[in-house]
Parts: C-alpha cells; sequence; structure tokens
C-alpha cells in the first residue's frame, strides 16, 4: 500500500476518497486477493467522521484515505485513528456539515458496488487512467 500511495501523491492523483480506495482494490485484485470497500466511521479522540477503507478476503484493513492524508499533512501521524463499521454514539460528528459532500461519497460508493464499470467512467481522468 505504500508504494501506491506514494504515486498516487507523486502523480497528484484527484478523486475523493471512494476512488482512493477503488484503486486500492484495482491492486489487490491485480495479485489475486478480493477485496471490498467498507463504509463506516473514523474515531479519532472524541470526534468522529464517516470514513472509507478497503477490507480484503482475509480482514485485512487498508486504510488508503489516512495513508494519503498523512503524506499531504503531517500532524495526521500524530492521530490514532479507529475504524468502526457501527455508528459510534456519544462523540462529536466532525463531518455533520458537510452533507453534499458526504451524499456525493455515498453515490460513489453505491455506484462502485453496483456498476464498476459506470464507476470508471465517470472518474475523473487521472483516475480512470492510473495504472496500479
Amino acid at each position: 500500500m505504500d508504494r501506491l500511495v506514494k504515486r498516487m501523491k507523486l502523480h497528484r492523483v484527484t478523486g475523493t476518497i471512494v476512488h482512493h480506495c477503488a484503486l486500492m482494490i484495482k491492486y489487490l485484485e491485480r495479485e489475486g486477493v478480493k477485496a471490498r470497500i467498507v463504509k463506516g466511521w473514523c474515531v479519532y479522540g472524541q470526534e468522529v467522521c464517516t470514513h472509507y477503507w478497503v477490507k480484503d478476503e482475509r480482514e485485512n484493513v487498508y486504510d488508503i484515505g489516512y495513508e494519503l492524508g498523512c503524506l499531504y499533512n503531517s500532524e495526521l501521524m500524530a492521530y490514532t485513528p479507529r475504524l468502526c463499521e457501527i455508528e459510534p454514539v456519544g462523540l462529536v460528528f466532525a463531518d455533520a456539515n458537510e452533507l453534499a459532500l458526504k451524499l456525493e461519497h455515498e453515490r460513489q460508493y453505491d455506484l462502485f458496488n453496483e456498476d464498476r464499470a459506470a464507476f470508471w467512467r465517470e472518474s475523473p481522468a487521472d483516475i480512470r487512467s492510473f495504472s496500479v
């Protein structure tokens, strides 16, 4: 994953966290490993936000969004995020005001799971052409 993330930064790959997870899946599938995008929450301290990551058939977790984020903002390395598939209660939702972005991520996530060809067709050109 480290190599993929560094190449993504080097080539200034655009897209969203769902696109980045899709590239990770593409990489894993090329290696013969089945994987899926997981929609859940990332908990850090007393805050939580909607998050997406990749989990393979052996239950290995690839949090490509966090890894890529750390390359762009080294302050993120100070956090120890915890990924949850069940919505946590009693915490502050840091992304509560980002409804449009959350809805777009949800749409992309659903499209990836329902029609991968359509997902790739509507992805930004640099995502479509990025070779894993």
